[in-house]
């Protein structure tokens, strides 16, 4: 019997798969997911609520080291309305997920913003989205699981 591993689209970084430290603040406004050279987190704007009283939108900030020039790193930032962010992170029942210029997702592989090429040093954020990182947003959402 021979071990299939899927290594994801070819824009996916494969650092992507150590972004396993899950952190909740204590009042659930910040989601944050990290390895040893990159972070991103998710923090909820309570500015602007829905009819159940959750956020409507969500600030996902990102920055990674880059591994050849560590003095360098790419930051940025995206606003993701609560239904994008769960279809982005795999948390519906689509398979695949576009937004242009926000992120693009194929099964459990997610780059933030765009879909780049799997190389360090360019300006996005690949995640493996494993079941924590998953079950983590949804409890951050405050949703049932549905995927």
């Amino acid at each position: 019997m021979e071990l299939e591993i899927d290594f994801g689209p070819s824009w996916f970084n494969q650092n992507g798969r150590k972004m396993t430290e899950i952190v909740t603040d204590t009042d659930d406004v910040n989601l944050t997911i990290s390895s040893k050279k990159a972070v991103i987190k998710i923090h909820a704007d309570f500015n602007e609520l829905n009819n159940q009283n959750m956020p409507l939108y969500y600030l996902i900030n990102w920055c990674v080291v880059n591994e050849v020039f560590y003095s360098r790193k790419n930051t940025g930032g995206i606003l993701l309305k609560r239904d994008q962010l769960k279809s982005a992170f795999g948390l519906t029942e689509e398979k695949e997920a576009f937004l242009p210029v926000n992120y693009i997702r194929q099964g459990d592989f997610l780059n933030i913003p765009v879909e780049g090429t799997s190389e360090d040093g360019f300006p996005h954020i690949s995640i493996f989205l494993s079941e924590e990182i998953k079950f983590a947003l949804v409890n951050f959402l405050k949703i049932e699981k549905s995927y």
